[in-house]
């Protein structure tokens, strides 16, 4: 157990940190920083529950990028924009918010640091809103603030004395958000709670016109400090600090300023300290902010930044920091700031290293003097530490943008409160023994602790972490972590023990030993198993035990058992030799591997081939006519051979005579009555031919010499004939070699390959008893690349503003790599299109004159590398580029006007006066002599060439026309290139002659374009198969109309669809008219994306296409599912599966099923089931990402961007992608994994000048996909990052220095070295210089020195990026010289008459080169001839022999071979060979390899050859000529590098996994760099298996690793080898490694599947497994389905994996199922058998049938229907009985029968049939009529004839004469009604009809009456009165119409009135009913 306190600080491992909205602001990151163990991390993103897992090694970093969208909105409320991280060991978590200009970041703290109560710090505000946030690390957290300013909150007012008060839960953050100065808010909670703050727009001062980000998290109140040290930031003239109290009366204090303050709870204090450094203390605990000054008012270009300062006490011995790399962020400065003891600042470390050369300022605190500085680091993570870990001190990060943005935060705090932390084992692992032979034992490890805070664990085996089988769960303090291994093998032995971690430490459990025994495993048995005699047969037993094992050899005998092999045939261990094998070794050889826990056994069959032989001849004999003779022959061979006789060379039929199977054959002659004697002889044939030897696939070179083997044996010996691509070859012979009796290769030679000679060969060997033919193999003719680039005459000229294309085209073989270069500079390809492997294309838009140059495309292949050039000319048109000015000038005076113009070509210039062209004026200076008034006018310059606008030109330039005449001149326009949008404008011609001019009508001129692109294209109304897409027109048109718009619609494949539109005006194509602006898309697919493109037409061309896109809507499945199964599990229980419908089935389609019950036999429907969501899982994604570019930014970094996978191979919701990155030169490399938000990322911290293989792969929650191709990028060069090595420094005379060297280590160039730079300088006369030498140069001699001088000499390597370091200095003297100069100051004195003295002074320093030894001092008198005497005569003397003083010249050197360099060179000049030449030393030395020698060759020779050198090496070669004495200097070192040779090592690290049944990831490290012997071009991977035969070999490009071998056979041990070759040829192939394919599903399924019918409710089904070759494994189980789909029953039963037969009851009698069988394997089921049909036999019914239903179906029939017995088989349902009664009540019973006999009756049901229409009218009706009534009454219809309830009658009645009816309808109980409203006197015709509720039956008979008469209705009308005379009246009526009258008309009464007297007579008149008028006398 370990235990004890642990302080609290910023380190931790559970974090919440709030990102705030801003329009300023573009980036959140979230930097985290591990420490001393690797770690863990969950990034939870609250709002989205999105999270993100990262791992972290120990002292490392993660920068991560939150989403912009889960910012809190910036209004006051609660929100849930948490981000949540939590890790499994401690770390810190820094946090920043960004872009170029504006940026601040804070130090966040782990929810263990957190506290109850809070003061705030913000800044004062103008214009925006000041922020602070509180997190809530627990539910139902009470939080009070008491703001110090006044806010507004949900319309409430708060402040100091009205606190806020709000409920929070766990992760829950409170913004408050107000336009205040919010610094002093108190806050306190109930619960603990963080506090961040924030200022969106800090402006220091307020008055500021810059302003930036200010952020910082405050700690509680209760870990506050109160000494603090106050600094001034670097680059700062001032600190501003604002102290806050979180007490009442706290003192503020700060010495040095001589400041003293009281400050209360709230307030605070802002000060300004101009000091480097300041202490502060506080009588109370109190918060510290410190602000630096915006841009304008500091000494400094740099804005505004908020930095939450830790006291003192607050400090800590170790930071691990990180300055954050983002691109949004551009910070171009970055500081740390220390704060420390003075006593102790020695001890700091910055990254292991003292901190020197730098500046402490110190200040007095009551804690003792502290020291403070800044020191400048460069961006990334700095770990910072003091040597002591007791000693504490402070860090602070501060850094600057390029923008101006600045940030501060702390690098950490340690306060002073602790809680109690401890780990304790309570269950350590224990130690097990496990046999792997045991199926039942597994390995189960348990380990559990208890610990606070909760611990993590991790597990170890032998010392190295494992992950795989454990599983770890924790309980409150409580955790427990176990390894499960179900299936044990001897791979899990070792030692295990687990450790868990806190903050407190580390806890080792007990060390578990596990020991696996097992028996040994023979892996395969290899060597030749079919010998011919007289080989040697070698058998190796491949096995692998754990434990020592013994090997014994069987051999098995005739009779069975297997003999023991004597050891002293045993080759090693484990090879078994048989030496000249003969048929007697032909047998069945065991290998038998035996240990202490088992043995294990393989055999192979050895089956020995030899020719035949003859054992016994036939004899010569003689024999009489008609006697018998028998030969006897005896052939033995293998395989046995077939045995023909001849005589005279002609067989003789096969029945005269016999073989057996010894080989023995007679033949009897009987009764020979031909006399003489005979030849019989016998021949010996092989059927057919046997192969031994097959072509293979080749790929040769253009032109080199192919050759194809084949060979095999035959007697008689057989012939080849060669086939290509399956046709005779005939111009190539086949060469025989290896030629015996049987036996022969057959060699076809190709001597001079063409590519024409490329196809699939094969070889047939036949004679003539059959043949036999090869396998086809491909013969590949490589042949170099060749390349066209789009002008075949090296050159193109193109007009500005064109758009135009190069295109480069390739052939080659392999395909060659194309690159396109401009003024040699690649081309970047992500700028060009590949639009096959063999070309690619570059288009180049609106062409300028940077768009000219020399464009070359370059094909390369490993054969050879060619290039085509193509030099690109843009014409430019004329440009003005000085203009003549308007002048005035003398009469009779010269004037000259200039215009310049530029254009390519260079234009012509022509000057116009007044219109008109001034002839030979072509320059661009016009001169006018001798001006007079007629020069007065315009004068213009015009500039053209063949870009030039367009030219208006005259047809005539004069023209004689009379006066008064009409003329016509004709104006013509030309222009190269077509006219242009900017020749658009108003034209006219002008006329001139001698006396005036005028100028045409204006005519204007409108260029036709193409029109602009369509306006603002929109999707809508999108149905599962439609939608509509609309658009507006264009903008500008193009200057004429709109003819039409077109439509092309693709989807996700690119591919265009052929979908109808509507108001297409084609019939295959979408083409609408322009007056339509919207189509709808019909027939889609439902759920799939779709892209339309649009664009816009007229007479001239097409607009740009618009691109939009589109996924249709869901639909309803289209199909039902598939093979749906249901399993009955118990009573009450039943399993069901089902597969989702075939159709839609898209990726992320979400079915949901619903699940009805149904009771077959009860006929039930059940309650349905709640909706089951069934998404299918989701799987690792099918393909890698795509698009994938790679681009090398630097140095050091590659930008690598991707697009996800295509959707449909996603396979999920893509999580996350790993970007893996390798070199193999320097075994450098990494993985790093990004978001899926992510689809680009920069590599940092990268190798220079290193090419990298890129791979990518996605991820769903389900786990990685496959990687993608790799991808190769090499990093851009670097200056060098160390020196030349070894420099010597060597004076060769007084004035050179001779200068040798080593390159730099290969890992230290970065680069290519393009030259040395050497530096030499003498201060004693400060003399020196720099000289530039070659990169491929190891030496230089410096000329023109000062002798015997010191001079100091540095090396500086330069690559295309820089001069790397200077060298330490080395220092050589030139020799020394003859002085320049005599001595000075030269005087003389005579002393004597014999006596001068001479005095001088030595020669100047600077001219002595060298020591003075002595001087010569000449008199002579030229008067006396007094001084030396004459020349005595010579005599010859040789001197001594000297080392040379110069180096072998001219030496050159020639590459022969990989490994031998030829040398030749000419001795030193003459002069300076000092003796005679005896030998040379020729060293030569290779840095790469550390690899060299030297030779000594006779001096008479000047040429040598070098051996034993290291292919493909660069070697230093030197030659020094020697005297007697010795050698002189060495020669300039020529370089020289070796021809490349293949490899001399294979492939190393190879190892070879099963990643599927079907696929193998092979992955190797290339040869030993030493032994490549060259640039590798490919490798070749070999598989094979001797099972199956299965052979391949896959080639692939040097840069590639790792490969993925697929269709490979399932279950299957391959053999994998791999070698590599440089263009000289494959080097050797490694050992093979042996791998075993996973099981997979069967291929097939079993065979010959048999039913058997038992009984009505049992059949037996029979089978066969599946071939061998099918099984895929070890067959597991069996699995029948039986199914009917008449009654959906049916089960599926499995069976153990010898069973090949079941029995399957409980059946259905008289039904027909459908039987299935597969196979499974531990991997699954294979594919089900066809169906294979049986029908049970039949029974009786059980039952009765069920659920009957009897409906009448109308008044006389009755529909029956029933569900049938269960299970019987009937498809009759249902019955119609007709002939019933209506409204009659039945019976209904119902019964069942099969063939076998009647089933039971169901119960008795009764049904009433419908209502019917009577059958029959009412009787005895009767009448009683009167004037206008008449009553009728009736007798109803028998109820016999109702057919029903008789509901009503209708009674009708019927006036012929007045055509008067109707009819009244009574109620069905009543029998009598009054007709009423009938008219007088009128027949009525009455009929009666019943009613029942289906209507009414027949009328009954008519009867009718006759009403009463009455009155008329009306008076007559009297039409005339006519006064005869004075008594007589004559008075016309008109008679009453008929149907008015009501009766016979007996008469007319009239009736008179006297008017005059007013009285009425009383007198009445009647007349004859029939007259119409009458004559009245008065009386």
């Amino acid at each position: 157990m370990i235990q004890g306190d642990v302080q609290r600080s910023s380190r931790g491992r559970e974090f919440n940190l709030v990102f705030y909205y801003s329009p300023y602001l573009s980036l959140d990151i979230v930097v985290i920083t591990s420490y001393d163990h690797p770690t863990t991390v969950n990034v939870t993103y609250k709002k989205t529950q999105e999270v993100t897992t990262l791992s972290l090694d120990a002292r490392s970093y993660n920068e991560i990028q939150t989403p912009r969208h889960l910012r809190p909105s910036r209004s006051s409320g609660i929100s849930n924009s948490i981000v949540h991280i939590v890790a499994n060991q401690d770390i810190s978590v820094a946090a920043y918010q960004a872009n170029q200009e504006y940026q601040d970041g804070y130090r966040v703290l782990p929810i263990a640091a957190y506290g109850n109560e809070y003061m705030t710090a913000t800044y004062s505000t103008r214009v925006s809103q000041t922020a602070f946030s509180v997190i809530a690390s627990q539910d139902d957290t009470l939080v009070s603030l008491q703001t110090s300013a006044a806010i507004v909150y949900k319309s409430q007012n708060y402040d100091q004395n009205t606190p806020l008060n709000v409920m929070l839960n766990k992760s829950e953050a409170l913004n408050i958000f107000y336009k205040a100065d919010l610094t002093g808010t108190y806050i306190s909670s109930s619960k603990p709670v963080a506090v961040i703050c924030d200022h969106q727009v800090g402006k220091i001062p307020i008055s500021a016109s810059y302003f930036d980000y200010l952020l910082g998290q405050v700690p509680p109140i209760n870990y506050l400090g109160s000494i603090y040290v106050l600094t001034v930031f670097p680059n700062r003239a001032v600190g501003i600090y604002r102290i806050i109290g979180a007490y009442n009366n706290t003192n503020v204090s700060i010495p040095l300023l001589e400041h003293s303050s009281i400050i209360n709870k709230g307030e605070f204090v802002e000060i300004e300290v101009p000091q480097p450094v300041a202490s502060l203390q506080c009588s109370k605990p109190c918060l510290v902010a410190h602000y630096t000054q915006s841009t304008g008012f500091d000494s400094t270009t740099a804005d505004a930044s908020m930095t939450i300062i830790p006291s003192i006490d607050q400090f800590t011995s170790d930071y691990q920091i990180y300055f954050a790399k983002s691109a949004f962020m551009k910070t171009q400065q970055a500081f740390i700031i220390l704060i420390i003891l003075d006593s102790e600042k020695d001890g700091i470390r910055l990254d292991g290293q003292p901190i020197s050369n730098s500046t402490w300022n110190t200040t007095i605190t009551p804690n003792g003097i502290y020291a403070t500085m800044w020191v400048s680091v460069t961006k990334g993570s700095h770990a910072v530490n003091h040597i002591s870990s007791t000693v504490n001190f402070g860090l602070l990060q501060y850094g600057i943008s390029s923008g101006k943005g600045t940030f501060g935060l702390p690098g950490g705090f340690q306060f002073n409160a602790t809680y109690h932390s401890y780990i304790e084992i309570v269950e350590n692992p224990t130690s097990q023994s496990i046999n792997e032979n045991n199926q039942q034992a597994s390995l189960f490890l348990t380990c559990r602790a208890s610990a606070y805070p909760s611990a993590t664990v991790v597990w170890y085996k032998d010392g190295e972490m494992i992950t795989t089988n454990v599983a770890t769960v924790t309980n409150s303090l409580n955790t427990t972590s176990i390894i499960n291994v179900p299936i044990v093998n001897v791979n899990h032995g070792g030692s295990y023990l687990c450790q868990f971690s806190t903050s407190i430490g580390l806890l080792n459990s007990t060390v578990a030993i596990v020991e696996v025994s097992a028996q040994p495993i023979i892996t395969a048995m290899v060597g030749n198993l079919n010998p011919k005699g007289g080989q040697d047969v070698i058998l190796t037993c491949q096995y692998q035990s754990k434990y020592k094992a013994n090997i014994v050899w069987l051999k098995s005998t005739s009779n069975g058992n297997g003999i023991t092999i004597s050891s002293s045939f045993y080759f090693n261990s484990t090879t078994l030799r048989l030496q000249n094998v003969s048929q007697a070794d032909t047998a069945n050889y065991t290998c038998v591997v035996t240990n202490l826990y088992g043995n294990d056994s393989l055999s192979a069959n050895v089956v020995v081939f030899f020719s035949p032989i003859v054992i016994h001849n036939p004899s010569d004999m003689n024999i009489r006519i008609g006697n018998t003779a028998t030969l006897l022959c005896q052939i033995q061979g293998h395989p046995n051979p077939n045995i023909t006789w001849y005589k005279d060379n002609q067989p003789i039929p096969s029945s005269n005579y016999t073989i057996n199977s010894l080989g023995l054959s007679n033949l009897t002659l009987q009764n020979s009555f031909i006399a003489g004697s005979r030849c019989y002889k016998f021949i010996i044939l092989l059927d057919p031919p046997v192969l031994f030897i097959q072509p293979s696939n080749v790929s040769v070179e253009e032109g080199s010499k192919l050759e194809l083997n084949c060979s095999g044996t035959s007697l008689p010996i057989f012939n080849i004939t060669w086939y290509k691509d399956n046709q005779l070859i005939t111009n190539y012979s086949t060469v025989y070699t290896d030629v015996s009796d049987t036996n022969r290769t057959g060699t076809l030679i190709i001597a001079n390959t063409s590519t024409t000679d490329q196809g699939f060969y094969k070889c047939i060997l036949a004679n003539d008893r059959g043949s036999v033919t090869s396998a086809r193999k491909w013969i590949n003719i490589q042949f170099k690349p060749s390349v066209t680039l789009t002008s075949s005459t090296g050159s193109l000229n193109i007009i500005e503003n064109t758009t135009f294309s190069l295109r480069c085209q390739s052939s080659g073989d392999p395909i060659p790599k194309l690159s396109l270069f401009k003024d040699g500079i690649l081309i970047n390809s992500s700028n060009y299109i590949s639009t096959s492997p063999y070309s690619i294309e570059l288009v180049l838009s609106n062409a300028t004159h940077a768009t000219d140059g020399r464009y070359q495309c370059t094909a390369e292949n490993i054969l050879a590398s060619v290039s085509v050039t193509l030099n690109l000319t843009i014409y430019v048109k004329p440009r003005v580029v000085f203009s003549p000015e308007s002048k005035g000038t003398f009469y009779g005076t010269t004037t000259s006007l200039t215009c310049i113009a530029t254009g390519i070509p260079s234009p012509s210039i022509s000057w116009h006066f007044n219109g008109s062209v001034i002839p030979g004026a072509n320059s661009s200076r016009l001169l006018l002599t001798s001006v007079n008034f007629s020069a007065t006018g315009t004068y213009q310059c015009a500039f053209q060439n063949i870009a030039a606008l367009p030219v208006v030109s005259i047809s005539t330039d004069s023209s004689n026309t009379p006066i008064g005449s009409a003329i016509i001149i004709k104006c013509d326009g030309s222009s190269i290139p077509r006219p242009s949008t900017e020749d658009a404008g108003n034209y006219s011609c002008i006329f001139a002659n001698g006396y005036n001019s005028t100028t045409s009508r204006s005519v204007a001129v409108t260029i036709l374009e193409p029109p602009w692109s369509v306006q603002n294209v929109q999707v809508s109304n999108i149905m599962k198969s439609s939608f509509m897409v609309s658009w507006n027109p264009p903008i500008f048109t193009g200057n004429t109309a709109i003819t039409n718009y077109s439509l092309a619609i693709t989807n996700e494949n690119n591919k265009t669809l052929t979908i109808p539109c509507s108001s297409s005006m084609a019939s295959n194509d979408c083409v609408v008219p322009a007056a339509i602006t919207s189509t709808n898309f019909t027939e889609l697919v439902p759920y799939k994306r779709y892209y339309v493109q649009i664009w816009a037409s007229n007479s001239i061309g097409d607009s740009g296409k618009t691109v939009v896109s589109t996924t249709t809507d869901e639909t309803s499945p289209g199909s039902a599912v598939v093979e749906p199964y249901a399993l009955g599990y118990n009573s009450t229980t039943i399993r069901i599966r089902w597969k989702p419908p075939t159709k839609p089935y898209e990726e992320n389609h979400a079915y949901f099923y619903l699940i009805i019950p149904y009771n077959i036999k009860y006929g039930l429907v059940g309650p349905t089931s709640n909706v089951i969501n069934g998404t299918t899982h989701e799987d690792l994604p099918s393909t890698s990402p795509i698009h994938i570019t790679i681009t090398a930014l630097s140095a050091w970094t590659i930008s690598v961007t991707w697009q996800p996978p295509l959707i449909f191979d996603r396979n999920g919701v893509i999580i996350s992608y790993n970007i893996t990155y390798y070199s193999n030169r320097w075994m450098h490399g990494n993985t790093i994994q990004v978001s899926a938000s992510s689809t680009s990322v920069i590599l940092s911290g990268l190798i220079p000048y290193t090419t990298y293989n890129v791979t990518t792969r996605a991820a769903t929650i389900a786990g990685f996909g496959p990687s993608s191709a790799g991808d190769l990028a090499t990093t851009l060069e670097a200056t060098p990052t160390a020196s030349p090595a070894n420099i010597r420094l060597a004076p060769s005379s007084s004035r050179a220095i001779t200068i040798t060297w080593q390159p730099l280590p290969l890992r230290d160039r970065n680069g290519i070295i393009t030259n040395y730079n050497i530096t030499y300088y003498s201060s004693q006369w400060m003399d020196g210089n720099t000289q530039r030498v070659d990169g491929e140069v190891m030496s230089a001699i410096l000329h023109g020195l000062i002798p015997f001088t010191t001079y100091n000499v540095t090396i500086r390597a330069a690559t295309v990026a820089g001069l790397g370091p200077a060298s330490i200095g080395a220092f050589a003297t030139t020799l020394q010289s003859v002085p320049n100069t005599f001595p000075i100051n030269i005087t003389t004195a005579p002393i004597s008459a014999r006596t001068i003295s001479v005095n001088w002074q030595p020669p100047t320093l600077r001219d002595r080169n060298g020591i003075i030894t002595n001087y010569s001092i000449t008199y002579y008198s030229s008067q006396w001839m007094h001084g030396f005497g004459p020349t005595s005569s010579g005599n010859l003397v040789t001197t001594l022999q000297e080392v040379p003083e110069e180096s072998p010249v001219n030496v050159t050197t020639i590459p022969i071979s990989g490994r031998t360099i030829s040398v030749t060179w000419q001795p030193p000049q003459l002069r300076y060979q000092n003796g005679i030449i005896d030998s040379y030393n020729i060293t030569y030395y290779s840095s790469q390899w550390t690899h060299g020698n030297t030779i000594q060759v006779n001096g008479s020779t000047t040429t040598t050859v070098l051996n034993g050198l290291i292919p493909f090496t660069k070697y230093n070669i030197t030659i020094r000529a020697a005297t007697a004495i010795g050698f002189g200097p060495a020669s300039i070192p020529a370089v020289a590098t070796t021809l490349q040779a293949a490899p001399d090592a294979s492939p190393i690290n190879v190892t070879a996994t099963p990643s599927s049944a079907r696929t193998i990831s092979v992955t190797w490290y290339p040869p030993p760099t030493i032994y490549q012997n060259g640039l590798l071009t490919n490798y070749n991977i070999t598989y094979y298996s001797s099972k199956w035969e299965h052979s391949s070999i896959i080639q692939v490009n040097s840069n590639i690793s790792s490969i993925v071998i697929n269709e490979l056979i399932p279950f299957t041990t391959y053999s994998i080898t791999i070698k590599a070759a440089t263009i000289m040829g494959f080097g050797p192939s490694n050992d093979a490694v042996l791998v075993t394919t996973l099981q997979a599903v069967p291929n097939t399924s079993p065979n010959n599947v048999t039913i058997i019918r038992i009984s009505a409710r049992t059949i037996s089904v029979n089978w066969q497994p599946p071939k061998l070759r099918d099984r895929n494994g070890i067959i597991t189980n069996y699995s029948i389905t039986y199914y009917s789909s008449q009654w959906m029953h049916g089960n599926a039963i499995n069976t153990g994996n010898n069973i090949t037969s079941t029995i399957i009851d409980g059946l259905i009698p008289f039904t027909s199922y459908n039987i299935t069988v597969k196979a499974a394997t531990i991997m699954g089921f294979g594919p089900a058998s066809n169906d294979t049909l049986a029908t049970t036999l039949p029974a009786v019914p059980d039952a009765s049938p069920v659920n009957i239903t009897a409906t009448p179906s109308s008044a006389r029939t009755l529909f029956v229907t029933w569900q049938p017995v269960p299970l019987l088989g009937s498809n009759v349902r249902a019955a119609v009985i007709d002939g019933l009664i209506p409204f009659t009540t039945y019976n209904i019973t119902i019964k069942a029968a099969t063939l076998i006999g009647f089933g039971p009756a169901s119960v008795n049901m009764q049904v009433t049939t419908l209502q019917a229409v009577p059958d029959a009218s009412p009787t005895n009706i009767t009448l009683k009529p009167s004037a206008r009534t008449i009553f009728v009454s009736w007798q109803p219809i028998s109820p016999r004839d109702q057919n029903g309830i008789i509901i009503n009658y209708n009674v009708t009645y019927y006036a012929a004469k007045w055509i008067h009816t109707d009819t009244l309808q009574v109620n069905g109980s009543v029998t009598s009604i009054l007709l009423s409203g009938l008219i007088p006197y009128t027949t009525y015709i009455i009929t009666i009809k019943a009613a029942t509720a289906i209507g009414f039956g027949p009328a009954s008979i008519e009867v009718s009456t006759t009403t009463s008469i009455a009155v008329p209705d009306v008076a007559p009308i009297i039409r005339r009165l006519l006064l005869v005379n004075n008594n007589t009246v004559q008075i016309d009526w008109q008679l009453i119409p008929e149907r008015q009258r009501n009766g016979a008309i007996l008469g007319y009464q009239m009736i008179f009135n006297n008017t005059k007297f007013k009285f009425l007579s009383n007198h009445i008149i009647y007349v004859n009913q029939t007259s119409s008028n009458r004559t009245h006398r008065s009386f």
